[in-house]
C-alpha cells in the first residue's frame, strides 16, 4: 500500500482525511505531522512517502514555507495542498513552489453527503502518488510527478521580468552535474519515441516538422495580416511560467488570447488581476458571453470548462459545467476542441507549456483536422513539469520548440501587432 503523510494543525482535519484514506486499499496513512517544522524532519528521514496532503495556515512554519524547503533541499515528494484559506495568493504560491494539486476543504467533512470531496481527493492521490513497487529508484527520479525544476530561480523584486535571466534548469536531488551547466537552450528535446512516431505517422493528421527556436535579441514585431486566434493550455508551474509570458506580449497584439491554467475555483481571477498589472495586454478572468477582442487575455474560471462560440463575425465565451476530465476543470481539450467548426480565423496558434499529463494534445490533434493550426511547445529544459509539451510533441503536432523566455516572441512573431 501507498503511505501518505498528512499535515495540518487541526486534530479533527487529520482524522477526516485519515478516515477517507483508510477505507482504500491502495492507501494507508502512515505519517502525521501538525506543522511544518515536524513534517520537514519527517520527510527528511523517510524515502517511502508516496504523497502527502498538506495545508496551508499552520503556526510556526506554513505549508508555502514547507513547500519552499523541501524543493529547496531537493526532496521529490508529491504534494496535495488541502485548505480552507481565503487567501487565493496563497493557493497560487504553493503551485508556483510545486504542489501538484489545490483542493479546497469542503465545509462539512464528516457528512455522508459530501461525495465530490472524497473523489476528488482520491482522484489527486491516483494522479500524483508516486509507486514504489513499480518503478525502480532512477525511473521514479526521472518521471518524478513533483519534478520541479529551479528555473527562473533569481532574487525576485530585485530584477524586472524582462530584466530576469534564468538560471540553469537542474532537477532537484540532481546537483553538480557538469551536463546541468549548459545554457538552457542546449537542453535538446528527448528523441521521439518510435511508438508515438508510428502512431503519428498511421493518423489522418501529418506530423509536422519542428523548428528549435533560438533566443532572438533583434526581434522587431511585424504588422499583422489575417484574423487569428491565440489558444494557451497549463499546468503545474503555470502560474509562474506565465508570468515570463503574458507580460511580454505587446498590447497591440494583433490577436486575442484564450488561455487555460488548471486551477480549481475560486483562485484564477487572482491570477488574472496579478497577470494584468504586469502586462501590456489587457488580462482578466473569463466571463460569460464575453466578446474576445485583439490585444487581450481571457483566462478560464477556476473550476468551470471554458468554451468558445461563433458569433457572426465574432467569438463569444461561455461555461460548460460539465464534469471534470480526467480529473480537470477547466480542460484544454474542451477549449480546443470548441473551436473546431469556426470559420473567422484564418489561423489558430496553439501553445502548450508546462504541466502534468497530456492535456491539449487530443483537442490539438481534433483541430488539426477542420482548422490551420501553428503549434508552439515549451522546451523540457524550461519546464517545471514536461508533460504536457512532451505529449504534444510526441505527438507529432509542434512547429516551434522554444524557451519560456522566448514563447511570447514566438507568438508575436506569428500574429503580427496591430
Amino acid at each position: 500500500m501507498k503511505k501518505i503523510m498528512i499535515i495540518d494543525d487541526s486534530a479533527l482535519m487529520r482524522r477526516a482525511l485519515s478516515d477517507i484514506i483508510k477505507h482504500t486499499e491502495k492507501y494507508k496513512v502512515a505519517y502525521t505531522a501538525s506543522n511544518g517544522e515536524d513534517a520537514y524532519r519527517i520527510i527528511s528521514e523517510k524515502d517511502d512517502i508516496s504523497a502527502v496532503l498538506c495545508d496551508i495556515d499552520m503556526p510556526g512554519m506554513d505549508g508555502i514555507a514547507l513547500l519552499k524547503q523541501v524543493r529547496d533541499h531537493g526532496f521529490l515528494v508529491p504534494f496535495i495542498i488541502v485548505s480552507g484559506t481565503q487567501n487565493s495568493m496563497a493557493a497560487i504560491e504553493a503551485v508556483k513552489y510545486g504542489a501538484a494539486e489545490f483542493l479546497p476543504k469542503p465545509d462539512h467533512l464528516f457528512r455522508d453527503d459530501n461525495p465530490a470531496f472524497r473523489g476528488n481527493l482520491l482522484s489527486a492521490l491516483d494522479k500524483y502518488s508516486k509507486d514504489f513497487e513499480s518503478e525502480d529508484h532512477a525511473d521514479r527520479v526521472r518521471k518524478e510527478v513533483s519534478f520541479v525544476r529551479d528555473y527562473l530561480r533569481h532574487d525576485e523584486g530585485t530584477h524586472s521580468l524582462h530584466e530576469a535571466k534564468p538560471q540553469v534548469a537542474r532537477p532537484f536531488g540532481i546537483k553538480d552535474r557538469a551536463a546541468e551547466t549548459k545554457p538552457a537552450h542546449a537542453f535538446p528535446v528527448p528523441p521521439r519515441d518510435q511508438q508515438h512516431v508510428a502512431k503519428a505517422a498511421e493518423s489522418d493528421v501529418p506530423r509536422r516538422e519542428t523548428h528549435f527556436a533560438h533566443h532572438d535579441a533583434h526581434f522587431v514585431p511585424k504588422k499583422g495580416t489575417g484574423n487569428v486566434l491565440v489558444a494557451l493550455v497549463c499546468s503545474t508551474g503555470g502560474p509562474k511560467a506565465l508570468q515570463f509570458v503574458i507580460p511580454k506580449l505587446p498590447g497591440n497584439l494583433n490577436a486575442p488570447v484564450v488561455m487555460v491554467q488548471h486551477m480549481p475555483k475560486g483562485f484564477t481571477a487572482s491570477l488574472a488581476g496579478r497577470l494584468d498589472s504586469m502586462s501590456q495586454v489587457s488580462v482578466k478572468e473569463a466571463e460569460e458571453g464575453d466578446i474576445i477582442e485583439k490585444g487581450h487575455v481571457y483566462i478560464a474560471k477556476g473550476g468551470m470548462h471554458l468554451r468558445v462560440r461563433q458569433s457572426g463575425k465574432n467569438a463569444m465565451l461561455y461555461f460548460d459545467d460539465a464534469p471534470p476530465i480526467v480529473g480537470l476543470k477547466p480542460c484544454g481539450n474542451l477549449m480546443y476542441e470548441s473551436l473546431l467548426n469556426f470559420d473567422i480565423y484564418d489561423e489558430i496558434v496553439c501553445v502548450v507549456l508546462t504541466g502534468m499529463g497530456a492535456d491539449g494534445t487530443n483537442g490539438i490533434k481534433q483541430l488539426a483536422k477542420k482548422q490551420k493550426i501553428f503549434v508552439i511547445a515549451q522546451d523540457e529544459a524550461s519546464s517545471t513539469v514536461y508533460g504536457m509539451p512532451k505529449a504534444i510533441y510526441e505527438a507529432g503536432m509542434v512547429d516551434v520548440v522554444c524557451d519560456l523566455n522566448d514563447i511570447a516572441n514566438e507568438i508575436t512573431k506569428k500574429v503580427g501587432v496591430r
